[in-house]
C-alpha cells in the first residue's frame, strides 16, 4: 500500500482511524509506504523511516534507531533549600529547561538511584522521565536546521 499524506486534512478522530487502518495492514503483513510531513504521525505508526532532502535520502533506519536512545533524564523537583546540583552531577550534566531540569548523560537505568538520592537529601520530586528525541527534532538535526 502507498499512502501520500493520508492524515493531512483530517480531524483528530480521522487521524486515529487512519492510524488503526495502517496498523491493521501491518498486522496482516502488508508493507505500507507512508509519505507525510506530520512527523508525529510517522513516529506513531512507522517501523522504518527515511528522511529525504531534495530527492536524496539523507538518513534512514528503524524509527527507534533514527530517533535514538535516551538523551538523558528530565525532572521537576523542589530543592527545599538543598543543593541538588551536586547530586545531579553524579549522573550527568544538569541544565534548566523551563520548569524541567534536563540531566544530559543520565541513563534510564539510573532513574531509581537518582530518585533515592534526591529524596534522601530532602528534595521533593514531582516528575521524572527519560529525555528522548522526537522524530521532528532528529529531522531538524539531520537537515542542519535545529
Amino acid at each position: 500500500e502507498d499512502l501520500d499524506e493520508p492524515t493531512s486534512a483530517l480531524d483528530p478522530i480521522g487521524r486515529v482511524d487512519v492510524r488503526e487502518i495502517v496498523r491493521a495492514l501491518k498486522a496482516r503483513g502488508t508493507t505500507v509506504f507512508l509519505n507525510s510531513h506530520l512527523l508525529g504521525e510517522v513516529e506513531m505508526v512507522c517501523d522504518r523511516v527515511a528522511i529525504v532532502d531534495r530527492g536524496r535520502i539523507v538518513a534512514q533506519g528503524s524509527t527507534a534507531d533514527l530517533v535514538g536512545a535516551s538523551r538523558g533524564v528530565r525532572l521537576i523537583a523542589s530543592s527545599n533549600g538543598v543543593a541538588i546540583d551536586p547530586i545531579l552531577r553524579r549522573y550527568g550534566t544538569p541544565a534548566n529547561d523551563g520548569e524541567w531540569i534536563h540531566v544530559e548523560g543520565a541513563t534510564r537505568d539510573a532513574i531509581p538511584a537518582l530518585v533515592r538520592d534526591l529524596v534522601a537529601a530532602g528534595a521533593e520530586l514531582y516528575a521524572i522521565e527519560p529525555a528522548t528525541t522526537t522524530l521532528e527534532q532528529r529531522f531538524m538535526e539531520v537537515l542542519g536546521a535545529g
